[in-house]
């Protein structure tokens, strides 16, 4: 709160898995509606809250194909709902549905073969600024990429 108290708290604080139990949480975003997006790094999930704190969606799975995770980092959400995760052993930002659908890859060196190699060396950090996607890698440096509709 101003003053700075603590206004409320997720998880157990330590490591757990379920709706409320995170092991290892990470990357945060919020969304137009408040909603908050936590990347649950060894649970290889995206878990989203109400501002009240009710969990509502999980996305993800551990694996090594669309719409899984193998060391997923970060989380950033488009005003469109639109959820952009970045995994740093699949090389890879995916994207999902604001329902949590997989909706592919961001970043292949061929936009129209989802088996090219990816631009990115270990994507890390994430932010969406209007139609634009910001892709901090590790190795590689800043990205910029234009989201469309």
């Amino acid at each position: 709160d101003p003053e700075g108290r603590l206004v409320s708290t997720l998880g157990s604080g330590k490591r757990d898995s379920g709706d409320y139990g995170f092991n290892t949480p990470g990357g945060l975003s919020l969304d137009t509606q408040g909603n908050l997006y936590v990347v649950d790094m060894l649970n290889y999930a995206v878990k989203k809250y109400s501002p009240s704190g009710e969990f509502l969606l999980s996305l993800g799975e551990a694996g090594d194909t669309e719409g899984t995770f193998s060391r997923p980092k970060a989380v950033a959400v488009d005003t469109g709902g639109r959820i952009f995760v970045s995994d740093t052993l699949l090389v890879a930002v995916q994207a999902f549905g604001a329902d949590g659908a997989y909706a592919g890859f961001i970043g292949r060196q061929d936009a129209a073969d989802k088996r090219s190699g990816s631009l990115f060396l270990a994507p890390h950090g994430l932010k969406v600024v209007g139609d634009t996607l910001y892709v901090v890698d590790r190795f590689a440096g800043l990205f910029a990429l234009r989201l469309g509709s």
